[in-house]
C-alpha cells in the first residue's frame, strides 16, 4: 500500500512540477509547502502534549458549572431534558408564553428554534436564556474537547495526542483532526 502511494504521489509531482514552476509557484512549493510537510510529518509523530492533570481539573470545574446552571434553569422552567429542542420549545413557547417576536422556524417547520441565535434573542427579555447558552457551552466543551483529548491522550504512553494535518485542505488553509487541536475554543 504505501509503495503504491508513493508511486502515485511521484507521479503527480512530476505532473505538477512544471505548471508550479510556469506559475512561478515552484519556489514557495519547494521551500514553503514540502519543508513544513516535514514539521507536520514530525508533529503526528512526536504528538502534542496533552496536561492531563490540568484537563482533569478543567473538566471538574465544566462538569460543576454545567450541573450548577441545570439546577437553576430546572427551578425557574421545571424539570426537562435540556438537550431537547422540542421539550425546551415546548416549554418556552407553549406553556410559558414566552415571545417569539424574532424566532425563526425550525427547518422543518414544526416549532420555533431553540439554537444560540434564538436563545440570544430571548436572553435580552428573558434572562434564563442566556443560562441555557451557558450550559449548552460547558455541555460542548466537555463532550467535544475536554473528555475525548483527555482520553486520548491516556491512551497515549506519553500523553500526547497524535493529530493528522491537512498542509491544504478544500478550503485551503492548514487543519488537524483526530484531535482539532486549533479548533479548541479559548476559555
Amino acid at each position: 500500500y504505501a509503495s503504491e502511494d508513493a508511486y502515485w504521489e511521484l507521479k503527480l509531482f512530476n505532473e505538477l512540477k512544471h505548471p508550479l514552476k510556469e506559475q512561478g509557484l515552484w519556489e514557495v512549493f519547494s521551500k514553503i509547502l514540502m519543508r513544513m510537510s516535514l514539521v507536520a510529518a514530525d508533529m503526528e509523530c512526536s504528538g502534542v502534549g496533552w496536561n492531563i492533570d490540568g484537563a482533569k481539573g478543567l473538566l471538574r470545574g465544566f462538569q460543576k458549572f454545567r450541573k450548577d446552571t441545570e439546577e437553576e434553569i430546572v427551578r425557574e422552567l421545571g424539570p426537562m431534558n435540556l438537550a431537547s429542542g422540542d421539550q425546551l420549545a415546548k416549554r418556552l413557547f407553549d406553556e410559558l408564553g414566552y415571545s417569539t417576536r424574532g424566532i425563526e422556524m425550525t427547518k422543518s417547520g414544526k416549532r420555533f428554534s431553540t439554537d444560540g441565535k434564538a436563545m440570544g434573542t430571548l436572553a435580552k427579555k428573558y434572562p434564563i436564556c442566556d443560562k441555557i447558552v451557558k450550559y449548552r457551552t460547558a455541555t460542548k466543551m466537555i463532550s467535544t474537547y475536554v473528555e475525548p483529548l483527555t482520553r486520548m491522550a491516556l491512551e497515549d504512553p506519553k500523553g500526547r495526542g497524535h493529530p493528522t494535518i491537512w498542509l491544504v485542505s478544500t478550503p485551503g488553509r492548514t487543519r488537524m483532526e483526530k484531535p482539532t487541536f486549533q479548533n479548541i475554543p479559548a476559555c
